[in-house]
């Protein structure tokens, strides 16, 4: 595809402008621009609000810098990266390669392809491994006073 002012094909084929890092500076992304990945579930929602606490954390303790920017840029890739893995070996990506590869086939009932005591072992595990503590959740301190 081409338009008058941009050629999609060799915007898409260079890796100079793919590769390359937008953002410098005071610039950052939140939200599901900044997650790389589906929007499933509460995924977008938890991942803006916990990009959104380290954002204030960040600037709460270097300003709104680029020191800052760089502060909160290390949390929420740290962060995240650990999500997006979970989320890919144990969220609902794997319930649903676990249900395709059980049946082939259309099914009417989900309790007799995956029954709920695995589907809770799967919820409990994944929960696990992102640290969704709703209790510890709850004991951080507030960021605003």
């Amino acid at each position: 595809m081409k338009l008058n002012f941009l050629d999609i094909h060799q915007l898409v084929k260079s890796p100079i402008i793919i590769n390359e890092l937008p953002m410098t500076g005071r610039v950052t992304l939140l939200g599901d621009a900044a997650h790389p990945m589906y929007s499933i579930g509460s995924n977008v929602a938890s991942q803006s609000i916990l990009v959104a606490r380290g954002l204030i954390l960040s600037f709460d303790r270097y300003d709104a810098t680029p020191q800052g920017l760089q502060a909160y840029d290390d949390l929420r890739r740290s962060a995240l990266s650990r999500m997006i893995l979970a989320t890919r070996h144990y969220g609902s990506e794997e319930m649903l390669k676990v249900v395709a590869e059980r049946t082939p086939n259309d099914f009417k009932n989900l309790s007799n392809v995956l029954p709920n005591e695995e589907l809770k072992t799967m919820l409990t595990n994944f929960k696990q491994v992102i640290g969704f503590n709703v209790q510890i959740l709850n004991k951080e301190s507030p960021l605003f006073f």
